[in-house]
Order: structure tokens, then sequence, then C-alpha cells
């Protein structure tokens, strides 16, 4: 009977840890505590991210397209590239894209090899406006600048290593980073190198969107 009941408390510690958003989980779960400080986080975002689109009269995915073709390689400028980059299928940003044309702030580009593929790329109109947009974060450049250096290093690593999980779990994808790069290593005696740039990487040299990574190649 002992047994049995310690077995029910057990399996009531497991199912109540499945809710992190269960006020009486959190009084003694800090991993519940962290999750919800995640989400809060993200609401930041959004609310900034919908302010800086309202002011300018177009939607949020629409202002991170426009800073993602700002900033990315013709490569990751197609209609399949950024339908995997944003976790979206290629019809919404296909009509995402499509009112930014019909906004005159993008254009597109046939490709030589693929006529039926497109490159996007900003008109003097669109890169006028990524520039009032894509500021949407400063908040949070603002607050990160009052955290000492040492625990900013810290919060990162631990940031970029949830991604990594997070990608190896297929929750996001893809993840252009060091971790997640065929070019990167660490070893007790080097530390961590990039192998491409030829280059000892402190945490704050680890990079999350690099223009030269290569993904780990699955076995």
């Amino acid at each position: 009977m002992h047994q049995l009941n310690a077995s029910i408390v057990m399996k009531k510690v497991v199912t109540r840890h499945e809710n992190p958003f269960d006020l009486n989980i959190q009084i003694e779960s800090l991993d519940s505590k962290v999750i919800i400080a995640f989400e809060k986080i993200s609401q930041a975002f959004r609310v900034m991210l919908w302010d800086k689109a309202k002011e300018y009269g177009i939607s949020p995915i629409q202002i991170q397209l426009l800073i993602h073709i700002k900033n990315h390689h013709p490569n990751l400028r197609k209609v399949t590239s950024l339908a995997i980059e944003f976790n979206m299928t290629k019809a919404t940003i296909s009509d995402a894209l499509r009112t930014l044309e019909n906004k005159n702030l993008i254009s597109r580009t046939p490709e030589k090899h693929d006529y039926r593929s497109f490159v996007f790329s900003l008109t003097s109109s669109g890169f006028a406006l990524v520039e009032n947009v894509e500021n949407y974060a400063e908040s949070f450049m603002e607050v990160l600048m009052d955290i000492d250096p040492k625990e900013k290093e810290a919060l990162y690593l631990q940031l970029i290593q949830l991604i990594q999980k997070f990608n190896q779990q297929e929750v996001l994808s893809p993840v252009r980073m060091c971790l997640t790069c065929t070019h990167f290593s660490k070893e007790k005696s080097k530390g961590a190198y990039c192998h491409f740039l030829e280059l000892k990487l402190n945490v704050k040299d680890l990079r999350v969107d690099c223009t030269v990574h290569e993904p780990i190649e699955e076995i």
C-alpha cells in the first residue's frame, strides 16, 4: 500500500511538471519559472515588433522578411529558403512577398539556371524602410548594455546551447551557428576553434548566423 501511494505521488509530480503555466507548479519548479520567463521575453519581442509594424503600416512578418532580405545572401532570399527560415508555408511567404512587391519595397530577379525561381532584393524604398524598422529591438540592446560582460557571456552561452538543442529536436531550423557547423571544433587543449577562419573562438566570438556556415552532415 505504501509503495502504491508513492507511485501515485510520483506520477502526479511528473504530470504536474508537464504544465509550466499552472501557477501552483511554478511555485516549486524552477524549470517552469524559466519557461514563463522566456514566454514573457518573447511577448516583449512581439509587442515591439507589432508597434513598429503599426507605425509603418505593414505586418510583423513583412518587417522580418525585409530585414532578412537586406542582410542575407541571395541563396537565402528565395521563397523556399524564406519558408524554411521562418517555419511557414511557401504560400504564406509568397503572399507576404507579393504584398511587399505591390508596395514597391522589394523586387524579384529570376535565377539564370531556373527561370521559375526568383531572388528577392530590396528596392530603394524598401531599403529606406528597413533603415527605420530594423531597430525595433533597441530596448533590448539598452537592457543588455547594463548587464555585466561576464554575466552576459554566460547568458549567451546558455542561450546558444538551448538553440542547438531545439535545432536537434527540429523545433528550430535552420540554425547557421558555430555549434552546428562542420568548421567548428572544441578540444580541451585548444578550446573552441573555427577551421574556416583559422581562429580561436571565445564565447563572445561564437556566431548565431554565420555567412560561411556549413551544417554538420548526419551520419
